[in-house]
């Protein structure tokens, strides 16, 4: 996804607009996320915790777990302008959103961003397939 369609959907189409999904503490975390308090170290299967729920239609593992690549390009100090596509054409770290397994729940919120160079490999990196309605 683009960073834009990431947000938009983590943010339930515009309807939940809180740190944490539609909170803005992170008690609600542990039911939907893999993160240092509950991952042990390591990687989970996905859908092993709670669906977010957006538009009638469940969404996993949208935060913890693994960051997910975007295909938004960041040039270190971009922020997301109202959540227009496309935000970042040029620099050649891309973003990650979500947070993963390492990181404590506070950096899991809907708005925390970060970066790598397309070939960095690692066991919190992963990737979300987007399907386009036609």
């Amino acid at each position: 996804p683009t960073e834009a369609q990431w947000e938009f959907v983590m943010r339930d189409r515009g309807n939940a607009n809180k740190k944490h999904f539609d909170r803005d503490d992170e008690a609600d975390v542990p039911n939907h996320a893999w993160f240092s308090g509950n991952a042990g170290n390591q990687t989970h299967a996905v859908a092993t915790k709670q669906a977010r729920m957006i538009d009638g239609k469940p969404f996993y593992d949208l935060e913890g777990n693994v960051w997910e690549w975007n295909k938004d390009s960041w040039d270190g100090s971009s922020k997301l302008p109202g959540g227009q596509d496309p935000l970042g054409t040029a620099g050649s770290a891309r973003v990650l959103r979500g947070g993963f397994w390492y990181y404590d729940a506070q950096f899991l919120r809907s708005g925390y961003r970060f970066s790598y160079e397309p070939g960095t490999r690692g066991g919190g990196i992963g990737f979300r397939l987007v399907r386009i309605s036609p």
